[in-house]
């Protein structure tokens, strides 16, 4: 074998030979101590063990390799740094940095994903998963419901419920803790005092009230704190107008509040409005882009019902040039006069259009015809229960309203083969109901609509 080297031996051995005196030292000095014990107990001792007892000094030697490292066997190296070069700065980590570590531990931290992806999660999913997974976080109950194309679609609907601020479920909405802006009440009572509008009014966009029970004065401290309000629904609202009199002789002034974004007014079904109720609707929302006013007038006298329809028609052609909607299904003595007047309102050019004409269509210049003609860019049209509508219009609906997207034709008596035998040509139509249309055969459906011709 090799001798090893001395440099690397004689540390060693100077080492070795100190820890052998060391131990020497210890076991003169153990023996020395040892020696006053009594004779019987040290022969016992000495005759019990049957194994070898292992050198003093090689089990020192062991201890000390054990306990020695490399620094120890070269004090000469400098092994630590200097104290300049031993600096250390603190990382600074961002918020979505946060769950990873330098020691390779990870700890999942969602709550504080960017606000970007938190919404392009909430995307992809339902409206019922995304309610569950917003009582996860703080951070996730903000991007579920206060996202503004999410709340769109959230509507909340009160249904025969007590309206006061002394029990639920008004009482949990009276101090909320987001906004409320799409609203709808069915069957409720507006009988007693509540903070409800005060506190939520500012953020109400749209609010229907649907068979509702509510006076005159309630109705007014309502509106009053809702200027921001774009859509108004009064259904079957029998109550607010029976007892609401007034006339233009009275001193009393016209509605204490303004509706500045009022886009949408309903009022159907309400048979106890008058003319001086729907003039002051109109002048308190002069923005107003949508009517309706379906299966209303059916308990008025005929000349009451002729001056209601003259104040819609009104209507109409004060706000022509912005006006998208209109809705007359179901109003009795909607002649071809006034189908006339329809039609000859320059500017006026409807998107969303719903009537129930049971009328024979005249012989000579319908008005029904001439309408249609010139709203080239209706979109959504429904002729539910039309029965007066046959092919010949059908066929020039089709030919001069090519934008159409939905078109309702449900209980046309009067249409056959021959009139949807052109509807394959609307391009943009993605709604057709022709259901009860029984002249309309298998035929019909594969050629007109289907647009599938037999071979030659």
């Amino acid at each position: 074998m090799l001798s090893r080297s001395k440099s690397l031996d004689q540390p060693m051995a100077s080492l070795v030979e100190n820890e052998v005196e060391i131990g020497d030292e210890k076991a003169t000095g153990s023996n020395r101590k040892s020696s006053t014990a009594s004779g019987s107990k040290s022969s016992s001792s000495s005759s019990g063990s049957s194994k070898k007892k292992p050198d003093a000094k090689v089990e020192a030697v062991q201890e000390k390799r054990k306990r020695d490292s490399i620094f120890t066997l070269f004090p000469n190296v400098q092994w630590k740094p200097t104290v300049e070069e031993n600096v250390r700065l603190p990382v600074q980590y961002c918020d979505w940095m946060e769950p990873f570590s330098c020691d390779g531990r990870f700890i999942a931290r969602y709550d504080l994903l960017p606000m970007e992806l938190i919404l392009k999660i909430f995307k992809q999913v339902n409206a019922s998963d995304r309610l569950a997974a917003s009582e996860t976080c703080r951070r996730w109950f903000e991007a579920a419901h206060y996202y503004e194309p999410f709340q769109r679609r959230m509507y909340f609907n009160f249904d025969r419920i007590e309206f006061n601020d002394e029990e639920g479920p008004i009482k949990y909405f009276s101090q909320p803790m987001r906004t409320y802006p799409y609203l709808t009440f069915t069957f409720v009572e507006f009988t007693k005092h509540s903070d409800f509008w005060l506190n939520n009014g500012m953020y109400i966009r749209e609010l229907t009230l649907r068979c509702c029970l509510i006076r005159k004065k309630k109705f007014i401290t309502i509106m009053k704190n809702l200027p921001m309000l774009e859509r108004l629904e009064l259904m079957q609202c029998d109550e607010l107008f029976k007892h609401w009199t007034l006339d233009y002789s009275t001193d009393e002034p016209m509605f204490p509040f303004t509706l500045p974004h009022l886009k949408h007014l309903s009022l159907a079904a309400c048979d106890y409005y008058n003319e001086y109720h729907f003039e002051r609707f109109i002048e308190a929302a002069p923005a107003l882009e949508s009517i309706d006013v379906s299966n209303c007038f059916i308990n008025l006298y005929l000349s009451r019902r002729m001056t209601m329809i003259s104040r819609v028609l009104r209507l109409v052609s004060k706000n022509r040039l912005f006006m998208k909607a209109l809705n007359i299904s179901d109003i009795p003595c909607f002649d071809d006069v006034a189908w006339h007047l329809l039609a000859e309102m320059n500017g006026l050019f409807l998107t969303h259009f719903t009537v129930t004409y049971t009328d024979r269509i005249p012989m000579k210049d319908p008005g029904i015809l001439k309408f249609f003609s010139v709203q080239t860019r209706l979109t959504h049209l429904d002729l539910t229960s039309s029965i007066g509508v046959n092919d010949v219009c059908l066929q020039l609906i089709v030919e001069s309203c090519p934008l159409l997207e939905v078109l309702k034709l449900r209980r046309c008596w009067l249409l056959s083969d021959e009139g949807v035998q052109d509807l394959h040509t609307l391009k943009h139509l993605r709604v057709l109901d022709v259901s009860s249309c029984e002249r309309i055969s298998d035929y019909g459906m594969r050629v007109g609509i289907i647009g599938k011709r037999a071979r030659p």
